[in-house]
């Protein structure tokens, strides 16, 4: 005689679209006592899979934002910002920029360092332990901040270096980057394929310039 078994599904299934966090942690208690049979397997599969295309996203957006700066970098260098002037003496920090580029409005008298070179000071900014911030969103520091965020992914996570050397990969990344810089900074006629290698991009020390002719 053939007895005909049915597998019910996991009581606790429901759970995953209505709270995920109270799923989680009954799958994992059903792991640690070892009653397999009551897991959701599907959605245990799903998530898992998940994170891996998380990883790649976050890479992916990382990468993005890093070459638009470096784009940026290049080609609009009359927007690269001004150095950090630090050490101002004030009630409160300020935007210094050079006199030839002070804007009107909110304008107060002009500072002078020691090697007289003259600068307008505006009032109204942000400041962080007595130094000076430009106006302008330094592009350096966020070429910084996204190669070292993207070097500790990598050691985190060495099998994404595959996803880097992927070049469909990297033709998509160089697209966003694209779209992102034009956008931003209004540049047009911008190549069509990244004119750099991967190790240049990546490199903490390097900075696309402008080629002598």
């Amino acid at each position: 005689m053939t007895v005909e078994t049915t597998i019910q599904p996991p009581a606790n299934r429901g759970l995953y679209d209505t709270d995920i966090i109270a799923w989680s942690e009954e799958q994992a208690r059903l792991l640690r006592t070892g009653r397999l049979s009551e897991l959701d397997i599907e959605h245990i599969a799903e998530e898992i899979a998940d994170v891996g295309k998380s990883e790649q996203r976050e890479l992916a957006s990382r990468m993005a934002v890093l070459m638009a700066h470096l784009i940026k970098w290049r080609y609009q260098p009359q927007r690269r910002g001004i150095p950090v002037a630090r050490g101002f003496s004030g009630k409160r920090g300020a935007f210094i920029v050079p006199e030839s580029k002070a804007r009107r409005g909110g304008i107060a008298k002009p500072y002078c360092d020691e090697s007289q070179r003259c600068y307008r000071v505006r009032e109204t900014c942000i400041a962080a332990e007595n130094s000076c911030v430009t106006g302008m969103v330094s592009w350096r520091r966020t070429i910084r901040v996204q190669r070292h965020a993207i070097a500790l992914r990598l050691k985190r996570t060495p099998s994404l270096k595959a996803v880097l050397r992927d070049a469909d990969w990297q033709e998509e990344i160089w697209f966003d980057a694209v779209a992102a810089a034009g956008a931003e900074a209004d540049l047009v006629d911008l190549p069509l394929i990244c004119p750099w290698t991967l190790s240049r991009v990546l490199d903490p020390d390097w900075l696309p310039e402008i080629e002598p002719a």
